[in-house]
């Protein structure tokens, strides 16, 4: 009666299989995440949007680049609009070479009447284009 066994070269050809099947799901990990952290970027640059605009609503201007700081929270009186303004979730992001979102309101003779809101997106996410964009009251580009 002859005992099967599985000799070295079977073995072997096993164990690089497993090994490439990790590396793949590695770079699929890897590919994943920054896909997150940019999904998470435009939601946090969609709840900027409508947090400013609840403000211009409520006040008729916008807020002020001093009122709009990363990590505190955005208020006028009494009332907070945003509990935390959020920092982007690319803190070592290439294309701003900072960890915040860049706020320029735009003064006109009604007052503040208009932003732009950079950010960076670090792939190609929901037909916005890799790199620094920017939103304002017209929508997101």
């Amino acid at each position: 009666m002859k005992k099967k066994t599985i000799d070295i070269v079977e073995i072997s050809i096993i164990t690089i299989i497993v090994i490439i099947l990790i590396v793949i799901s590695l770079f699929a990990l890897k590919s994943s995440k920054a896909r997150a952290k940019d999904a998470r970027a435009l939601a946090d640059i969609k709840q900027i949007q409508s947090v400013l605009a609840l403000y211009r609503f409520d006040l008729d201007i916008f807020p002020s680049s001093e009122s709009f700081v990363a990590g505190e929270p955005l208020v006028a009186g009494e009332k907070i609009y945003l509990e935390t303004i959020p920092k982007p979730p690319n803190a070592k992001n290439s294309c701003l070479g900072s960890n915040v979102y860049t706020y320029t309101p735009h003064i006109s003779s009604e007052g503040l009447a208009s932003y732009t809101l950079e950010y960076c997106l670090d792939s190609e996410t929901a037909g916005i284009s890799r790199g620094i964009n920017t939103a304002s009251p017209a929508g997101i580009k």
